[in-house]
């Protein structure tokens, strides 16, 4: 069964934060604009304080904890990470423990 248009715009809007603000978050959040979809974003957590104010658009809440991100009660989170930096600037990978 398919949704009709009628049926996407009559629902209520689906409250979305993003934690991470990268080229993959900030495009997902580009197109939900770009096609009008029935999403509100209600935060965003950026692990830098410059990328909060330079990035997020400024309608948009910037997350400084977790309790923040709980207090705005989303129905979703979407994460998307780059892996972290050791101090030497060099990508830091996980692996998997073994037992």
């Amino acid at each position: 069964m398919a949704l009709e248009t009628a049926d996407l715009t009559q629902r209520a809007r689906i409250r979305v934060a993003f934690i991470g603000w990268g080229a993959i978050n900030s495009r997902v959040g580009a197109l939900l604009d770009k096609r009008s979809a029935p999403v509100k974003i209600v935060g965003i957590a950026t692990a830098s304080a410059r990328t909060a104010v330079e990035k997020i658009p400024a309608d948009i809440t910037s997350l400084s904890s977790p309790a923040m991100l709980v207090s705005l009660k989303p129905d979703l989170v979407v994460e998307a990470l780059a892996a972290p930096r050791s101090s030497d600037g060099r990508r830091m990978h996980c692996t998997p423990r073994e037992r």
